[in-house]
């Protein structure tokens, strides 16, 4: 774009023709300015974030269609005049800020994020941009959570049974309809919503609900060389050509939804691919105990997934040199970089044995094998996993200790010169008969983490064991406040920095818990109990647990959804200052009866991996998780400077560089309200830091009233400050008089 801009009638001076000689003039101009500037969350600005500090709600609109093919401007002040359409984007779907983008101008668009955002805050945004008006239509670009389903926030998902039994979604319905013109239509841009004779029904409900037309898709919605397309089948509807810029559309690379991506493995056979995953960085690793590779019975194997280009592509599949048909190798994986530790409690007889693999260049290749010094058989030696670098922590959960049958063991061994060597043995100080110590295993650095899920009739325990010098030393034992018999506490644990997470699936009747402990000094302290809040009997919350920094995943393997029985989920939970919250509940897009979707978790950062064995189905699978991180900058307007009459200092001030990156920050002025980067600009380049900026706004004219904007931009689009206000002087200066050979003079104003 360029610096300066110049308007026809502002040049710097002018000169004038006159007849007659004149001795003297003198112009007095009067300086006359004013400007003003909304305070901070008040004017042109749709944009409601940090609600209770948890919630952020987004509204913007694109700039005018006519803009150039690689423009992203987006402006935030709603659309206006006759047909006006509001489009909901949840930032859950895929490559939500480009969907944002490529909208037209006569659209409103209300992003959001629907893990921190409710049903009542979109109504109220809603009312706020129509303004007492009603939409023409409103359209919800979401994901959806298989047919007939859809994620709308983090507590409400949409379906038939949703949408005729809960009064909160009926009001919602009802809410929207209202904003609605009474032939006008809510279009759900969704995958499959309408599919079958469920899907009908559901657009029923919905109708009902809302009063209003609904339109909706029987097959894939988004780009069409991702699979998918934008008609609408029930209601004859192709939004392409509504709420986007149709030569700009094919920009957006992603279909409606938020899972990534499904893992599976190269056999059709009931494998239990998934029954363990492990994810690191871009790496996965997915556990299938009954693959037969070799043709041995149930041997097991283990398949590794690499992110490329976007995709995660299998790479590899493991399994033992010296594996026996029934090992169920696998059954455990903990991956850490370049190298793996794959449990096999089943092998030599249900000894167990554990396995290393290295990654040298492009190969993975079995490099240790992992047998305790004391195994016997009937010890499930491998049953649990845990590798951090050089060290890795192998559970025994049935290993018999003192004569004590199912006590168990876990053992720790070290890489040292190039071999691995068992170098502890771990038991529980107060250990009894069944505890099954050792059936979850988590190591950090020189910390072990136990569980024994049985302990005390099975209201479980979880230890702690500290490395001094060459010693490991129980340090901890940690059981749950309100305990009870059969919560099988400790059956899956995790653990990041000072704090760890374990959960206890038989808590209120199978409904389950998860616990997170704190260490505070020397005392690890329990200061949460989580539970879903739509969590029931059986469930099985808390099978299996994964913590990374503030987040917490955790499977409920067991949980039915819109009468799938065991269909499973899972449920992400942030801390937001001392509080732990339901943000999300993840479910398989093509969820289906006993898939135990939530068997196993894994937690990297922002990406989660998620086992399915699937009973019904042939093989099993994995779902890899992972949110829009993408966000606009945050910028403010600060008040115009030094005003003349064809030059003033525009100012902004960026808050938040969001995310990814930076392309260009400045100031934009129009004599219209809500200036965009379809008007006059100046661009000072892409933004390496936080802070107030200054640029130079040239070409005004005088005695002109200018609204003016700070924006900032990277690839998730342009976010732009409140708008002001600021009106030029009027030209004053000197005129000079000077003869011709005319007879004549030539007056010239020089400012």
């Amino acid at each position: 774009m360029e610096s300066t801009w110049l308007t026809g009638n502002s040049a710097s001076h002018w000169k004038i023709e006159v007849s007659v000689v004149l001795a003297t003039l003198f112009l007095a101009f009067s300086s006359v300015w004013a400007q003003s500037f909304p305070q901070s969350g008040q004017g042109g600005l749709l944009q409601l974030t940090d609600i209770g500090q948890e919630r952020e709600l987004t509204a913007k609109r694109t700039g005018p269609s006519s803009r150039d093919s690689a423009e992203t401007a987006m402006d935030l002040a709603p659309a206006h005049g006759p047909g006006k359409r509001l489009l909901f984007i949840s930032s859950a779907i895929q490559d939500a800020g480009t969907l944002a983008r490529v909208t037209e101008k006569n659209v409103s668009v209300i992003r959001y994020t629907p893990r921190t955002t409710s049903m009542a805050e979109l109504v109220a945004k809603a009312r706020e941009i129509l303004a007492g008006e009603r939409a023409i239509s409103i359209g919800f670009a979401v994901h959806d959570h298989g047919e007939n389903r859809f994620y709308l926030t983090a507590s409400e998902t949409v379906s038939l049974g949703s949408s005729l039994s809960q009064e909160g979604q009926r009001r919602f319905w009802r809410d929207m309809g209202a904003l609605v013109e009474e032939n006008g239509r809510i279009d759900l841009l969704a995958c499959k919503l309408a599919a079958g004779n469920q899907g009908k029904l559901l657009m029923a409900a919905l109708e009902a609900a809302s009063g209003r037309r609904m339109a909706a898709s029987e097959n894939t919605t988004g780009n069409m060389a991702a699979g998918g397309d934008w008609f609408l089948e029930v209601g004859g509807i192709d939004v392409a050509n509504l709420y986007f810029i149709p030569n700009q559309l094919p920009l957006y690379n992603g279909l409606l939804l938020s899972q990534v991506q499904k893992l599976t493995d190269d056999t059709e056979t009931s494998d239990l691919f998934g029954y363990s995953v492990s994810l690191d960085g871009e790496r996965a690793m997915v556990g299938a105990i009954y693959a037969d590779p070799g043709g041995l019975n149930n041997k097991g194997a283990v398949y590794v997934f690499d992110l490329e280009d976007g995709t995660w592509t299998q790479t590899a599949t493991l399994s033992a040199d010296d594996g026996e048909a029934n090992d169920n190798f696998g059954n455990s994986v903990s991956l850490h970089g370049d190298r793996a530790l794959v449990g096999a409690f089943r092998a030599e007889s249900n000894k167990g044995t554990a396995y290393i693999y290295s990654l040298s260049g492009d190969t993975w290749v079995q490099t240790a094998k992992l047998t305790a010094n004391d195994g016997v058989n009937g010890d499930f030696f491998g049953y649990s996993v845990s590798l951090d670098g050089d060290r890795a922590l192998v559970g025994a959960n049935q290993a018999a200790i003192g004569g004590q049958l199912f006590r168990g063991a876990s053992y720790v061994f070290d890489f040292s010169g190039g071999t691995w060597v068992q170098t502890a043995k771990l038991i529980a100080h107060d250990g009894a008969a069944s505890d099954n110590f050792g059936i979850s295993t988590s190591l950090r650095g020189e910390r072990a983490l136990v569980g024994a899920y049985y302990d005390e009739s099975g209201i479980g325990a979880a230890y702690v064991f500290e490395r001094t010098g060459s010693l490991w030393t129980q340090t901890a034992k940690l059981t749950a406040d309100d305990g009870t018999p059969g919560d099988r506490f400790g059956c899956s644990v995790s653990q990041d920095g000072d704090r760890i997470l374990i959960g206890a699936y038989g808590d209120e009747s199978l409904k389950g818990a998860a616990y997170i402990f704190e260490l505070a000094g020397s005392t690890w302290t329990q200061t949460a109990k989580l539970s879903p809040l739509n969590g029931i009997a059986d469930d099985l919350f808390g099978h299996s647990v994964a913590l990374s920094g503030d987040q917490a995943l955790i499977g409920a393997k067991a949980t039915d959804r819109e009468g799938i029985v065991d269909q499973g989920a899972a449920y992400l939970y942030d801390l937001s200052g001392s509080t732990w919250i339901q943000t999300a509940e993840l479910i398989a897009n093509d969820g289906a009866v006993a898939d135990n979707f939530g068997t196993s978790v894994s937690l990297d950062g922002n990406r989660a991996v998620i086992g399915a064995v699937s009973m019904s189905s042939p093989s099993g699978a994995a779902y890899v998780f992972q949110p829009d991180s993408s966000s606009i900058p945050m910028v403010t307007t600060q008040a115009v400077s030094d005003i003349k009459s064809t030059t003033a200092t525009g100012s902004g001030n960026i808050t938040d560089l969001g995310s990814p990156n930076p392309m260009a920050h400045g100031v934009c002025w129009s004599t219209s309200t809500n200036p965009s980067l379809s008007d006059t600009c100046t661009d000072n380049g892409p933004a390496s830091v936080t802070g107030l900026f200054t640029v130079n706004m040239t070409g005004l004219s005088p005695k002109t009233t200018y609204h003016v904007r700070a924006f900032a931009t990277n690839t998730s689009g342009t976010g732009y400050g409140e708008e002001g206000t600021f009106t030029t002087s009027e030209a004053k200066g000197t005129f000079y008089i000077l003869p011709n050979d005319k007879g004549s003079a030539t007056a010239i104003y020089l400012e």
